[in-house]
């Protein structure tokens, strides 16, 4: 499962105008890929990146030129996307586990209501839950920002998936139906909870 951020032209100082930069990650790499068929530890960059294209629509004949033209650089970091595999609640310990009075987790492995991992902000959150609740500090905590039911947002991911300025109701018909109903079961949930 790749992610992929594509960067713009000027993104390093000196970098020349025709040089592109592409940063990824992979999750799963113990299984092996639609089109290289072995797993991505077993892969070379090229191969990593053959298969990353294969994804992106792009043909074999294509995938060649591009090859041609590219370097690519491969890191194994196995625990830097740990926070993002498949788990369970209770494979977190609580910020303040029940009980504790002079005890706390802080950081991105702690258990965090509505809260994703890999940010600073979650690492600031837990520490603030933990200094506030340890110490009784009666503060409310900073509200959490929910894109996922922000109209704007989900308005705007609509616009970008379709390709289009503007939105209509078959435009959410037909994305709904590419993603199963997915997608318009998020939208209409986020409807209903507009003001």
């Amino acid at each position: 499962m790749p992610t992929c951020f594509v960067y713009g032209t000027d993104y390093y100082r000196g970098q020349p105008a025709d040089v592109n930069l592409m940063h990824g990650y992979l999750l799963w790499t113990d299984r092996p890929g639609d089109f290289v068929k072995k797993p991505v530890r077993e892969c070379t960059g090229n191969e990593i990146l053959t298969e990353i294209f294969y994804h992106f629509g792009l043909d074999e004949d294509q995938i060649k030129e591009t090859l041609k033209q590219t370097y690519v650089s491969v890191a194994a970091m196995p625990y830097i996307t740990s926070q993002f595999m498949p788990r369970h609640i209770a494979d977190r310990p609580q910020v303040i586990p029940d009980g504790c009075v002079n005890l706390a987790f802080i950081g991105q492995y702690v258990e965090t209501p509505a809260d994703v991992s890999f940010t600073v902000e979650s690492s600031v959150r837990t520490a603030m839950m933990a200094v506030w609740g340890l110490t009784g500090l009666q503060k409310p905590q900073v509200p959490m920002y929910e894109p996922i039911y922000d109209v704007r947002v989900i308005a705007k991911s609509l616009q970008m998936a379709v390709g289009s300025d503007t939105l209509s109701l078959d435009v959410r018909d037909r994305v709904g139906s590419a993603t199963g109903g997915a997608t318009a079961k998020l939208v209409n949930a986020a409807l209903k909870r507009t003001p």
